[in-house]
């Protein structure tokens, strides 16, 4: 299957909207919502993509760093799994 968007892109895409409002970055959207199949919060997505600005961005917002998908990972561990590097976020 074909990719049609990379990490990269995705991660840029998100943090251009999240920069869109600094006043109120998610405008009352709660940065732990959603629903992914496996649990992958946004946090998640963002540190299988690298971006560190992402991340802070979502961790500042509340994102719950501590957060597990459905085979009982942290956003951290998935980028580490993935080769990815962040910085400490706290």
């Amino acid at each position: 299957m074909k990719r049609l968007i990379s990490n990269t892109v995705l991660g840029d895409c998100v943090l251009q909207l999240c920069r869109a409002d600094d006043d109120n970055v998610f405008q009352g959207a709660d940065p732990n919502g959603g629903s992914h199949q496996h649990d992958y919060s946004a946090l998640h997505f963002g540190a299988l993509a690298g971006s560190d600005s992402v991340c802070r961005v979502l961790v500042e917002a509340g994102a719950k760093v501590d957060a597990v998908n459905t085979v009982k990972r942290t956003p951290a561990q998935m980028a580490a799994f993935v080769g990815k590097y962040l910085p400490p976020l706290r």
